[in-house]
């Protein structure tokens, strides 16, 4: 507790407290006049860019079932519905449903479907 007192704009430097109870009263009472600083938006412990534990998309990086499935139905043959189940652990409609509605619906993307030797194939147009 005496960190955080100690952490607190305006509050002189304490090296203990007297009790509990005393430490909560205070820390209290000194946080209900703290006004929001814009320059200090981000939590306390978080790295920047992160709000509790979602990160930012630059954090993420490649490693999402989007990036995957973008990777996969850029390859000039595309890829297959089968592909992309594996690829994702998804079944069949779940995949197709996150075709039309993130892909397509969301993000704008314009999808192309065709069968291949019976297989129902995917690719990302232009």
């Amino acid at each position: 507790m005496v960190e955080v007192w100690n952490s607190l704009p305006g509050v002189q430097f304490v090296e203990r407290f007297t009790s509990r109870r005393v430490a909560v009263g205070r820390i209290w009472k000194a946080i209900q006049h703290l006004k929001p600083d814009a320059a200090r938006s981000q939590p306390v412990g978080l790295k920047e860019g992160t709000v509790g534990k979602k990160a930012t998309r630059k954090q993420r990086g490649k490693d999402t079932k989007t990036s995957k499935i973008i990777a996969l139905l850029k390859r000039p043959a595309g890829a297959s519905l089968k592909t992309l189940m594996k690829a994702t652990g998804w079944q069949a409609h779940s995949v197709r449903g996150f075709l039309s509605g993130q892909l397509g619906k969301k993000m704008g993307l314009r999808i192309r479907s065709f069968q291949r030797d019976g297989e129902r194939v995917y690719i990302i147009k232009g």
